[in-house]
């Protein structure tokens, strides 16, 4: 199959009379649940708009990445447009960029006359690349594999998306003249060619070693996993840009150059107060430092070796002596477009972090960074103890605890952690279950030691002033031996965790903890330091409201368009669902996105929906762009999108065998569709993955 011209793409088809679709607004992330590894970089990348979602919401995260599929999004991660259908940009960036895409079509052409499988839809992003000098020509030989069997569209491995992700970064002169190999595990498993560029992003933290120390390299690149990859550069690039003089800097994408007429000038970019939440090695004589300003947004700055660091009284520190945690004063200034901390001093509300005796750190991403501190003082990072109960099992090595006080924290395990359950030694934390009392040990903010006890996590609660004993139910769920209920009373809010067997009454009757709903006004009585009865007051209410979001994973809940307004409603376990439409009863995953229903409510927690009425049908238009392997999808350039409402997006549209496609009256199999055909897309739900039926225009 041949592909038509890029340019043809971007043509408006008159044809928008016979779009008829109700607007849902923006569309929620369906295969991805909040819990998941890379959601919340996936999110940043979709509200980038650099990977879009489909139009009913998937991500994909587990498909694997061709090279036209990364060069898209690294290209419009460093700024790349369609400059024929953008509208906020400059006549000058729009003339650059396509003259820049005439001075690379010869080399396009070439491997489209080369590669009968050559993807032309993704020529100006390549195009983009290659002027800018993320992408050379030698690597265009590495999108396809041509046998005598055929063409094979290759899948970007790990560290070949690390030497793109380098260049994003500008550091590709630092990476290959300061690394020659890696400190993983697996280094001999890694190309030669891409190790400086993979241990350099381990100095960032972009690349992290997995629980046997390796950087699995090899392994092909996942949209989750590019997703993750990018949304960390471009945070990291995102505060090197911060207090850079406009107009100073002019990037020109036609030639691959850089004209900086930016003079090595110094500008102070402010201060403020922030708490350190990591400190990573970016080279020898620099560290990335993570501050968080209290509002939940993480800083990336720079920090020399040589600034100096003051404790409270005023004494000079080393940084090795600075606990994560602090609270810190900074000033911040922009160095030849790099924003530093020029001064730090440890806020007079935190104590310092001082070593007793001798302490050597010795940095092994670099090994050539080594600093040794003595003085006098409690290191509070080293052999810290910590007491809860497993909320849920672990996983990836991330250990989730409910602590004495009833608060959550949350901790990295150690690769070299040592795992004792019931006075046993276990070889993993796989062995641990939610639910499971423990003990840790923290060296340097990471879990170096776990005992554990099964099945004994009955968390007490400290009877202290700042423990609530009243307050109303915002969230509950079931952890281990048991129920961790979110309770707020006025400004302050707490999860507190009781065993399964505590005493409950709600609204003067005896009932299970179960039945203690979202919404409910709770009061807590103690014996000791446990929860020995919930007394729960609850009220029944019916709602009216037009489906706008669905959650049935990991907490279900709904969200419903109540007289213009959007109102997030907790789903029951056991809430049953009838639709007045067919006369019966049916499940929640039966539910549609634009169903305007009635709701009962116990509080705000759902038990009963009647769906009343369901909205038409989702049409899209566009035209074929690719067909997927064995007819399992196709690939449609939409002309718009009402449900996101986006303009000229691509959509991948799944084909199941059953699906009719309709060509000059006559029904079709999907086998019919081919490049280049215009199409409308009819969709029974506006939350269906596959359409009801194609109409071929």
């Amino acid at each position: 199959m041949n592909f038509r011209k890029f340019g043809k793409y971007i043509c408006t088809v008159a044809l928008a009379a016979v779009m008829s679709v109700t607007t849902m607004g923006a569309v929620t992330i369906s295969d991805v649940s909040n819990s998941h590894w890379a959601y919340s970089a996936i999110t940043d990348l979709a509200d980038r708009g650099i990977m879009v979602l489909t139009s009913n919401g998937q991500f994909y995260p587990n498909q694997t990445m061709s090279y036209f599929e990364v060069a898209d999004v690294i290209a419009k991660a460093s700024g790349y447009v369609d400059v024929d259908i953008a509208t906020n940009i400059t006549d000058t960036f729009k003339a650059q960029v396509k003259k820049n895409y005439e001075n690379q079509k010869a080399t396009l052409a070439s491997y489209a006359a080369k590669y009968s499988t050559w993807n032309k839809a993704y020529d100006q992003q390549i195009a983009y690349l290659l002027g800018r000098g993320y992408m050379t020509k030698s690597d265009l030989d590495k999108f396809i594999t041509k046998t005598a069997q055929g063409e094979t569209k290759n899948t970007v491995t790990k560290e070949q998306l690390a030497v793109y992700i380098v260049r994003l970064l500008e550091r590709e002169k630092t990476a290959t003249s300061t690394y020659k190999t890696t400190t993983f595990k697996d280094d001999s498993q890694l190309t030669a060619a891409y190790k400086p560029y993979v241990e350099y992003l381990k100095t960032v933290g972009i690349i992290n070693p997995d629980s046997a120390g390796k950087a699995n390299g090899t392994m092909k690149v996942t949209k989750a996993l590019c997703a993750k990859m990018l949304s960390e550069t471009l945070k990291i690039k995102d505060t090197t840009t911060i207090g850079k003089a406009p107009n100073t800097t002019t990037n020109n994408p036609a030639n691959g150059t850089t004209n900086n007429t930016t003079s090595n000038t110094t500008a102070n970019t402010g201060s403020g107060t922030y708490t350190i939440s990591s400190i990573i090695t970016k080279s020898t004589n620099e560290y990335y430092i993570l501050l968080n300003d209290g509002k939940g947004n993480t800083k990336h700055y720079s920090f020399k070796t040589t600034t100096k660091i003051y404790d409270a009284t005023g004494a000079e520190m080393a940084l090795a002596n600075l606990a994560i945690g602090t609270t810190v004063d900074v000033t911040v200034q922009n160095e030849n477009n790099t924003n530093y901390i020029t001064s730090m001093k440890v806020s007079s509300s935190t104590g310092t972090n001082t070593n007793t005796g001798t302490n050597t750190n010795t940095n092994i991403n670099t090994g050539v960074n080594t600093n040794t501190n003595t003085g006098s003082g409690t290191n509070t990072t080293q052999g810290t103890t910590v007491s809860g109960t497993l909320l849920t099992d672990v996983v990836n090595e991330v250990l989730r605890l409910t602590l004495t006080d009833g608060s959550s924290a949350v901790y990295l395990v150690n690769d070299h952690c040592k795992v004792t359950l019931d006075g046993v030694m276990q070889t993993s934390t796989d062995s641990l279950d939610a639910g499971d009392l423990v003990v840790i040990t923290l060296e340097n903010n990471a879990v170096t030691q776990i005992t554990a006890t099964s099945g004994k996590g009955n968390v007490a609660q400290n009877n202290t002033a700042s423990t609530l004993t009243k307050g109303e139910v915002k969230a509950k769920k079931f952890a281990g031996n048991n129920y961790v209920f979110t309770i707020k009373d006025g400004n302050v809010e707490q999860q507190i965790t009781v065993p399964s067997s505590t005493k409950a009454r709600r609204n003067n009757k005896s009932v299970k903890l179960a039945d203690i709903r979202v919404g409910d006004t709770v009061a807590l009585t103690r014996t000791g330091h446990t929860v020995s009865m919930i007394e729960a007051t609850g009220v029944k209410s019916k709602v009216e409201g037009i489906i706008k979001a669905l959650y049935i994973s990991a907490t279900p809940h709904i969200v419903l368009d109540v007289d213009g307004e959007e109102v997030n409603y907790a789903l029951a376990s056991n809430a049953e669902v009838y639709d007045n439409n067919l006369n019966e009863y049916i499940s929640v995953k039966d539910l549609h996105l634009g169903q305007e229903v009635t709701i009962l409510l116990e509080s705000r927690e759902i038990i009963s929906i009647d769906v009343d009425k369901t909205s038409g049908s989702y049409k899209l238009m566009g035209t074929i762009t690719d067909i997927g392997k064995n007819d399992s999808y196709m690939e449609v350039l939409v002309d718009y999108d009402y449900a996101s409402g986006q303009s000229k997006v691509y959509k991948r549209i799944e084909l199941t065998s059953d699906v009719p496609v309709i060509i000059d009256g006559k029904t079709k199999t999907r086998s019919a569709l081919d490049e280049d055909m215009q199409v409308v897309i009819n969709y029974k739900y506006f939350d269906d993955k596959v359409p009801e039926k194609i109409l071929v225009l």
